[in-house]
Protein backbone atom coordinates (compact mmCIF):
# COMPACT_ATOMS: atom_id res chain seq x y z
CA UNK A 1 0.00 0.00 0.00
CA UNK A 2 2.80 2.42 0.88
CA UNK A 3 4.65 1.56 -2.31
CA UNK A 4 1.59 2.27 -4.44
CA UNK A 5 0.91 5.48 -2.52
CA UNK A 6 4.43 6.76 -3.19
CA UNK A 7 4.67 5.22 -6.68
CA UNK A 8 7.81 3.40 -5.48
CA UNK A 9 9.25 0.15 -6.81
CA UNK A 10 10.93 -0.72 -3.52
CA UNK A 11 10.47 0.14 0.15
CA UNK A 12 13.12 0.20 2.86
CA UNK A 13 11.90 -0.96 6.25
CA UNK A 14 13.60 -1.94 9.46
CA UNK A 15 14.19 -1.24 13.13
CA UNK A 16 16.75 0.36 15.40
CA UNK A 17 17.47 -0.73 18.96
CA UNK A 18 19.89 0.98 21.33
CA UNK A 19 21.28 -0.34 24.59
CA UNK A 20 24.10 1.15 26.65
CA UNK A 21 26.31 2.39 23.84
CA UNK A 22 25.52 -0.39 21.38
CA UNK A 23 23.07 -0.41 18.51
CA UNK A 24 21.35 -3.05 16.37
CA UNK A 25 19.98 -1.97 13.01
CA UNK A 26 17.90 -4.41 10.99
CA UNK A 27 16.99 -3.34 7.45
CA UNK A 28 15.21 -4.94 4.50
CA UNK A 29 14.67 -3.66 0.99
CA UNK A 30 11.34 -5.02 -0.24
CA UNK A 31 10.06 -5.24 -3.81
CA UNK A 32 6.63 -3.57 -3.81
CA UNK A 33 5.26 -5.72 -6.64
CA UNK A 34 5.59 -9.11 -4.95
CA UNK A 35 6.95 -8.51 -1.43
CA UNK A 36 10.25 -10.20 -2.29
CA UNK A 37 13.24 -9.14 -0.18
CA UNK A 38 15.80 -7.64 -2.53
CA UNK A 39 18.29 -7.18 0.30
CA UNK A 40 18.41 -7.55 4.07
CA UNK A 41 21.03 -7.26 6.77
CA UNK A 42 21.48 -6.83 10.53
CA UNK A 43 24.18 -4.61 12.00
CA UNK A 44 25.45 -4.90 15.58
CA UNK A 45 27.81 -2.04 16.29
CA UNK A 46 28.86 0.58 18.79
CA UNK A 47 26.64 3.65 18.72
CA UNK A 48 29.60 5.73 17.55
CA UNK A 49 29.57 3.70 14.31
CA UNK A 50 26.04 4.78 13.35
CA UNK A 51 27.19 6.95 10.45
CA UNK A 52 29.25 4.11 9.00
CA UNK A 53 26.15 1.91 9.21
CA UNK A 54 24.07 4.52 7.38
CA UNK A 55 26.59 4.73 4.56
CA UNK A 56 26.92 0.94 4.40
CA UNK A 57 23.15 0.55 4.11
CA UNK A 58 23.06 3.15 1.32
CA UNK A 59 25.93 1.45 -0.51
CA UNK A 60 24.33 -2.00 -0.16
CA UNK A 61 21.01 -0.75 -1.55
CA UNK A 62 22.76 0.94 -4.46
CA UNK A 63 24.58 -2.32 -5.23
CA UNK A 64 21.31 -4.28 -5.15
CA UNK A 65 19.64 -1.89 -7.60
CA UNK A 66 22.52 -1.38 -10.01
CA UNK A 67 20.27 -0.89 -13.00
CA UNK A 68 18.43 2.03 -11.40
CA UNK A 69 21.31 4.16 -10.08
CA UNK A 70 23.96 6.10 -11.95
CA UNK A 71 27.65 5.30 -11.88
CA UNK A 72 28.31 8.32 -9.66
CA UNK A 73 25.64 7.27 -7.20
CA UNK A 74 27.05 3.75 -6.92
CA UNK A 75 30.37 5.04 -5.70
CA UNK A 76 29.43 7.79 -3.32
CA UNK A 77 26.41 7.38 -1.04
CA UNK A 78 26.94 9.40 2.10
CA UNK A 79 25.05 11.07 4.91
CA UNK A 80 25.03 14.54 6.43
CA UNK A 81 26.84 12.97 9.36
CA UNK A 82 28.81 14.81 11.98
CA UNK A 83 31.78 13.18 13.64
CA UNK A 84 29.77 13.29 16.87
CA UNK A 85 26.61 11.22 17.43
CA UNK A 86 25.21 13.70 19.95
CA UNK A 87 25.78 16.59 17.57
CA UNK A 88 23.85 14.71 14.89
CA UNK A 89 21.02 14.11 17.35
CA UNK A 90 20.83 17.85 18.10
CA UNK A 91 20.81 18.52 14.36
CA UNK A 92 17.85 16.20 13.79
CA UNK A 93 15.94 17.83 16.65
CA UNK A 94 16.66 21.22 15.11
CA UNK A 95 15.21 20.16 11.75
CA UNK A 96 12.10 18.89 13.50
CA UNK A 97 11.52 22.18 15.31
CA UNK A 98 12.30 24.26 12.24
CA UNK A 99 9.57 22.67 10.13
CA UNK A 100 6.92 23.91 12.54
CA UNK A 101 7.60 27.52 11.50
CA UNK A 102 6.56 29.35 14.66
CA UNK A 103 8.63 31.95 16.48
CA UNK A 104 9.16 29.71 19.50
CA UNK A 105 9.95 26.67 17.35
CA UNK A 106 12.44 28.54 15.16
CA UNK A 107 14.15 29.73 18.35
CA UNK A 108 14.24 26.17 19.67
CA UNK A 109 15.65 24.99 16.35
CA UNK A 110 18.36 27.63 16.49
CA UNK A 111 19.37 26.42 19.94
CA UNK A 112 19.49 22.80 18.75
CA UNK A 113 21.66 23.67 15.76
CA UNK A 114 23.99 25.71 17.95
CA UNK A 115 24.35 22.79 20.35
CA UNK A 116 25.32 20.64 17.37
CA UNK A 117 27.90 23.22 16.24
CA UNK A 118 29.26 23.51 19.77
CA UNK A 119 29.91 19.76 19.82
CA UNK A 120 31.22 19.63 16.26
CA UNK A 121 32.33 23.00 14.78
CA UNK A 122 33.00 21.30 11.43
CA UNK A 123 29.38 20.15 11.03
CA UNK A 124 28.36 21.93 7.80
CA UNK A 125 24.69 20.90 7.85
CA UNK A 126 24.30 22.31 11.38
CA UNK A 127 25.77 25.64 10.24
CA UNK A 128 23.26 25.63 7.37
CA UNK A 129 20.35 24.94 9.74
CA UNK A 130 21.53 27.66 12.11
CA UNK A 131 21.67 30.14 9.23
CA UNK A 132 18.16 29.15 8.08
CA UNK A 133 16.78 29.98 11.52
CA UNK A 134 18.41 33.41 11.51
CA UNK A 135 17.11 34.15 8.00
CA UNK A 136 13.54 33.21 8.87
CA UNK A 137 13.66 35.07 12.17
CA UNK A 138 14.67 38.28 10.41
CA UNK A 139 12.15 38.00 7.59
CA UNK A 140 9.11 36.92 9.57
CA UNK A 141 9.67 37.36 13.30
CA UNK A 142 12.10 40.02 14.54
CA UNK A 143 14.22 42.70 12.84
CA UNK A 144 17.26 42.31 15.07
CA UNK A 145 20.18 43.79 13.08
CA UNK A 146 22.48 40.89 13.97
CA UNK A 147 20.28 38.28 12.28
CA UNK A 148 21.12 39.05 8.61
CA UNK A 149 24.82 39.40 9.41
CA UNK A 150 24.95 36.12 11.32
CA UNK A 151 22.87 34.31 8.68
CA UNK A 152 25.33 35.48 6.05
CA UNK A 153 28.40 34.30 7.98
CA UNK A 154 26.85 30.98 9.10
CA UNK A 155 25.68 30.04 5.60
CA UNK A 156 29.06 31.02 4.16
CA UNK A 157 30.71 28.80 6.76
CA UNK A 158 28.49 25.86 5.73
CA UNK A 159 29.52 26.26 2.08
CA UNK A 160 33.17 26.64 3.06
CA UNK A 161 33.12 23.46 5.13
CA UNK A 162 31.32 21.34 2.52
CA UNK A 163 31.07 22.99 -0.94
CA UNK A 164 29.28 19.95 -2.39
CA UNK A 165 26.53 19.87 0.25
CA UNK A 166 23.21 20.86 -1.31
CA UNK A 167 21.81 21.95 2.07
CA UNK A 168 24.67 24.44 2.44
CA UNK A 169 23.86 26.12 -0.89
CA UNK A 170 20.12 26.20 -0.13
CA UNK A 171 20.93 27.93 3.15
CA UNK A 172 23.28 30.35 1.40
CA UNK A 173 20.55 31.18 -1.10
CA UNK A 174 18.13 31.97 1.72
CA UNK A 175 20.69 34.23 3.40
CA UNK A 176 21.25 36.05 0.10
CA UNK A 177 17.49 36.54 -0.18
CA UNK A 178 17.51 38.22 3.23
CA UNK A 179 20.16 40.63 1.97
CA UNK A 180 18.12 41.17 -1.22
CA UNK A 181 20.94 39.79 -3.38
CA UNK A 182 18.50 38.05 -5.68
CA UNK A 183 21.00 37.03 -8.38
CA UNK A 184 23.34 35.40 -5.86
CA UNK A 185 20.39 33.71 -4.16
CA UNK A 186 19.29 32.22 -7.48
CA UNK A 187 22.81 30.93 -8.18
CA UNK A 188 22.96 29.08 -4.88
CA UNK A 189 19.47 27.60 -5.20
CA UNK A 190 20.31 26.35 -8.70
CA UNK A 191 23.57 24.88 -7.39
CA UNK A 192 21.72 23.16 -4.52
CA UNK A 193 19.32 21.52 -6.97
CA UNK A 194 22.19 20.47 -9.25
CA UNK A 195 23.74 18.71 -6.28
CA UNK A 196 20.44 17.21 -5.09
CA UNK A 197 17.35 17.66 -7.31
CA UNK A 198 15.20 16.06 -4.60
CA UNK A 199 16.17 18.33 -1.69
CA UNK A 200 12.92 19.65 -0.24
CA UNK A 201 14.52 22.68 1.44
CA UNK A 202 16.12 23.84 -1.82
CA UNK A 203 12.80 23.68 -3.69
CA UNK A 204 10.81 25.21 -0.83
CA UNK A 205 13.25 28.06 -0.10
CA UNK A 206 13.63 28.74 -3.83
CA UNK A 207 9.84 28.94 -4.13
CA UNK A 208 9.67 31.42 -1.28
CA UNK A 209 12.45 33.46 -2.90
CA UNK A 210 10.53 33.62 -6.17
CA UNK A 211 7.42 34.72 -4.30
CA UNK A 212 9.39 37.51 -2.61
CA UNK A 213 10.44 38.72 -6.05
CA UNK A 214 6.89 38.64 -7.39
CA UNK A 215 7.42 35.69 -9.74
CA UNK A 216 4.44 33.77 -8.40
CA UNK A 217 4.21 31.40 -11.38
CA UNK A 218 7.74 30.15 -10.73
CA UNK A 219 6.98 29.97 -7.01
CA UNK A 220 3.88 27.84 -7.66
CA UNK A 221 5.89 25.40 -9.81
CA UNK A 222 8.64 25.10 -7.20
CA UNK A 223 6.06 24.48 -4.48
CA UNK A 224 4.56 21.76 -6.67
CA UNK A 225 7.94 20.09 -6.98
CA UNK A 226 8.54 20.42 -3.24
CA UNK A 227 5.23 18.67 -2.54
CA UNK A 228 6.21 15.85 -4.89
CA UNK A 229 9.51 15.40 -3.07
CA UNK A 230 7.80 15.28 0.33
CA UNK A 231 4.26 13.84 0.08
CA UNK A 232 3.69 14.59 3.79
CA UNK A 233 4.42 18.32 3.53
CA UNK A 234 1.37 20.57 3.72
CA UNK A 235 3.13 23.96 3.59
CA UNK A 236 4.17 23.82 -0.07
CA UNK A 237 0.70 22.54 -1.02
CA UNK A 238 -1.20 25.23 0.85
CA UNK A 239 1.03 28.02 -0.44
CA UNK A 240 0.56 26.75 -4.00
CA UNK A 241 -3.21 26.73 -3.53
CA UNK A 242 -3.07 30.35 -2.38
CA UNK A 243 -1.12 31.31 -5.50
CA UNK A 244 -3.48 29.44 -7.84
CA UNK A 245 -6.48 31.12 -6.26
CA UNK A 246 -4.83 34.54 -6.48
CA UNK A 247 -3.95 34.12 -10.16
CA UNK A 248 -7.45 33.04 -11.10
CA UNK A 249 -6.77 29.33 -11.66
CA UNK A 250 -9.75 28.48 -9.50
CA UNK A 251 -10.57 25.00 -10.81
CA UNK A 252 -7.02 23.80 -10.33
CA UNK A 253 -6.91 25.50 -6.94
CA UNK A 254 -10.07 23.68 -5.84
CA UNK A 255 -8.67 20.30 -6.85
CA UNK A 256 -5.39 20.90 -5.06
CA UNK A 257 -7.13 22.41 -2.03
CA UNK A 258 -8.84 19.08 -1.40
CA UNK A 259 -5.48 17.31 -1.55
CA UNK A 260 -3.90 19.93 0.72
CA UNK A 261 -6.61 19.59 3.36
CA UNK A 262 -6.20 15.82 3.31
CA UNK A 263 -2.46 16.16 3.95
CA UNK A 264 -3.04 18.75 6.70
CA UNK A 265 -5.61 16.54 8.43
CA UNK A 266 -3.25 13.58 8.45
CA UNK A 267 -0.49 15.78 9.84
CA UNK A 268 -2.72 17.25 12.56
CA UNK A 269 -3.83 13.78 13.62
CA UNK A 270 -0.27 13.20 14.84
CA UNK A 271 0.62 16.84 15.57
CA UNK A 272 -2.53 18.48 16.99
CA UNK A 273 -0.55 21.41 18.40
CA UNK A 274 0.94 22.46 15.03
CA UNK A 275 -0.66 25.87 14.60
CA UNK A 276 0.86 26.35 11.13
CA UNK A 277 -1.12 23.41 9.82
CA UNK A 278 -4.26 25.03 11.20
CA UNK A 279 -3.84 28.53 9.78
CA UNK A 280 -2.48 27.42 6.40
CA UNK A 281 -5.08 24.68 6.09
CA UNK A 282 -7.82 27.21 6.86
CA UNK A 283 -7.09 28.96 3.57
CA UNK A 284 -7.79 25.79 1.60
CA UNK A 285 -10.94 25.15 3.63
CA UNK A 286 -12.22 28.63 2.76
CA UNK A 287 -11.65 27.99 -0.92
CA UNK A 288 -13.67 24.76 -0.60
CA UNK A 289 -16.54 26.70 0.98
CA UNK A 290 -16.01 25.29 4.49
CA UNK A 291 -16.07 28.68 6.22
CA UNK A 292 -17.19 27.53 9.68
CA UNK A 293 -14.53 24.86 9.85
CA UNK A 294 -11.89 27.31 8.64
CA UNK A 295 -12.85 29.79 11.35
CA UNK A 296 -12.64 27.01 13.93
CA UNK A 297 -9.11 26.16 12.80
CA UNK A 298 -8.10 29.83 12.99
CA UNK A 299 -9.57 30.12 16.48
CA UNK A 300 -7.61 27.05 17.60
CA UNK A 301 -4.40 28.50 16.18
CA UNK A 302 -4.93 31.78 18.03
CA UNK A 303 -5.78 30.00 21.26
CA UNK A 304 -2.50 28.09 21.13
CA UNK A 305 -0.25 30.97 20.07
CA UNK A 306 -2.04 34.35 20.21
CA UNK A 307 1.09 36.51 19.90
CA UNK A 308 3.10 34.74 17.23
CA UNK A 309 3.59 37.15 14.29
CA UNK A 310 3.46 34.35 11.70
CA UNK A 311 0.15 33.11 13.10
CA UNK A 312 -1.25 36.65 13.24
CA UNK A 313 -0.23 37.38 9.65
CA UNK A 314 -1.86 34.23 8.29
CA UNK A 315 -5.03 34.81 10.29
CA UNK A 316 -5.12 38.27 8.71
CA UNK A 317 -4.75 36.76 5.24
CA UNK A 318 -7.67 34.41 5.77
CA UNK A 319 -9.86 37.17 7.13
CA UNK A 320 -8.99 39.36 4.14
CA UNK A 321 -10.20 36.67 1.73
CA UNK A 322 -13.51 36.73 3.64
CA UNK A 323 -13.73 40.54 3.19
CA UNK A 324 -13.34 41.04 6.94
CA UNK A 325 -11.21 44.10 6.20
CA UNK A 326 -10.96 45.83 9.55
CA UNK A 327 -10.40 42.62 11.49
CA UNK A 328 -7.73 41.58 9.00
CA UNK A 329 -5.91 44.90 9.38
CA UNK A 330 -6.11 44.58 13.15
CA UNK A 331 -4.25 41.26 12.96
CA UNK A 332 -1.69 42.62 10.49
CA UNK A 333 -0.92 45.49 12.85
CA UNK A 334 -0.69 43.09 15.78
CA UNK A 335 1.78 40.97 13.80
CA UNK A 336 4.09 43.97 13.51
CA UNK A 337 3.68 44.82 17.20
CA UNK A 338 4.71 41.28 18.19
CA UNK A 339 7.32 40.80 15.47
CA UNK A 340 7.39 41.76 11.83
CA UNK A 341 6.16 40.95 8.32
CA UNK A 342 8.20 40.74 5.13
CA UNK A 343 7.20 43.71 2.99
CA UNK A 344 8.00 41.80 -0.22
CA UNK A 345 5.88 38.83 0.82
CA UNK A 346 3.00 41.05 1.91
CA UNK A 347 3.10 43.05 -1.33
CA UNK A 348 2.88 39.92 -3.49
CA UNK A 349 0.31 38.09 -1.36
CA UNK A 350 -2.96 38.01 -3.31
CA UNK A 351 -4.80 36.97 -0.16
CA UNK A 352 -4.52 40.63 0.83
CA UNK A 353 -5.85 42.07 -2.43
CA UNK A 354 -9.01 43.34 -0.70
CA UNK A 355 -6.87 45.54 1.56
CA UNK A 356 -4.64 47.17 -1.05
CA UNK A 357 -6.51 50.48 -1.27
CA UNK A 358 -7.10 50.81 2.46
CA UNK A 359 -5.07 53.67 4.04
CA UNK A 360 -4.15 51.50 7.03
CA UNK A 361 -2.68 48.86 4.73
CA UNK A 362 -0.82 51.45 2.65
CA UNK A 363 0.72 52.99 5.77
CA UNK A 364 1.64 49.63 7.27
CA UNK A 365 3.39 48.53 4.06
CA UNK A 366 5.25 51.84 3.84
CA UNK A 367 6.44 51.45 7.44
CA UNK A 368 7.65 47.90 6.77
CA UNK A 369 9.55 48.94 3.65
CA UNK A 370 11.19 51.78 5.56
CA UNK A 371 12.10 49.41 8.40
CA UNK A 372 13.78 47.03 5.96
CA UNK A 373 15.69 49.82 4.22
CA UNK A 374 16.93 51.17 7.54
CA UNK A 375 18.08 47.80 8.88
CA UNK A 376 21.81 48.32 9.61
CA UNK A 377 22.84 45.02 8.05
CA UNK A 378 20.80 45.53 4.88
CA UNK A 379 21.79 49.19 4.63
CA UNK A 380 25.46 48.26 4.91
CA UNK A 381 25.11 45.71 2.12
CA UNK A 382 23.26 48.23 -0.09
CA UNK A 383 25.84 50.97 0.52
CA UNK A 384 28.64 48.49 -0.26
CA UNK A 385 26.96 47.47 -3.52
CA UNK A 386 26.54 51.14 -4.53
CA UNK A 387 30.20 51.80 -3.76
CA UNK A 388 31.29 48.82 -5.86
CA UNK A 389 29.02 49.93 -8.70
Amino acid sequence: HIGRKLNAKAILEGSVRKDDGTIRVTAQLVNVKDGYHLWSKTFDRKLADIFAIQDEIAASIAASLLETVSAAEKHGPSTLASSDVNAYDYYLRGRQFFKRFRKVDIEHARQMFWQAIDLDPQFAAAWAGYADCLSFLWMYVDRKPKYPTEADSASARAVELMPELAEAHASRGLAMLVGRHFMEAEEHFVKALELNPHLFEALYFYGRAKFHQGDVAAAAELFRQAAEVDPTDYQSRCLRVQILRGTGEVEQALTEAEEAVDVVEKHLAWNPDDVRGLHLGAGSLLLLGQRDRALHWLERALEMDPDDPIVLYNVACNLATMNETEASLDYLERAVVHGTISADWMQNDEDLVNLRENPRYVQLLANLEESERESPAIKAETDSAVARG
